[in-house]
């Protein structure tokens, strides 16, 4: 297995046809976009994931490892939606993970919602809202006091 974008496998180079940006015409370069989602893996989407929650999301680690099913599909979704007339992406969060055992990390709930942010965010052209259904109204207040514009509360 390997990544393969364009028909091209990670790290291989096609010389035989020129290079077409499929962005040109729609003011973004290829280029421009993260690498998580032109030809990264999965584990640059987890590094990323960590990096933008500060090490407080249970997503890429701790026994879930979602990155191998968020990265491939989520990188499809973003090349998409910056090809249409839409370039809006809205995603739903169930939970800040305010419960103990509920995905808290270190004692700190919303990693995960800092992590998304971070990720689309990195992404030019593309308009990002993130929403949050969280159970513990208080949890979510004080949450979304501390971290004003990452979300919106649902």
């Amino acid at each position: 297995g390997g990544i393969v974008f364009n028909g091209i496998a990670r790290g291989q180079e096609d010389n035989s046809s020129p290079k077409i940006d499929p962005f040109q015409g729609y003011g973004i370069k290829l280029s421009d976009l993260p690498t998580w989602v032109t030809r990264g893996t999965p584990n640059d989407f987890a590094i990323e994931m960590r990096k933008g929650s500060g090490g407080l999301t249970d997503k890429v680690d701790r026994g879930h490892l979602f990155q191998f099913l968020y990265q491939p599909n989520f990188a499809r979704m973003v090349m998409a939606k910056l090809l249409s007339k839409s370039p809006k992406i809205r995603l739903l969060e169930f939970g800040l993970g305010c419960a103990p055992g509920g995905g808290m990390i270190r004692g700190t709930p919303g990693g995960s919602a800092l992590g998304w942010k971070h990720l689309f965010d990195q992404v030019p052209g593309l308009e990002f809202e993130l929403h949050i259904f969280e159970y513990d109204k208080d949890c979510a207040q004080k949450w979304e006091k501390a971290n004003p514009n990452i979300a919106k509360m649902v």
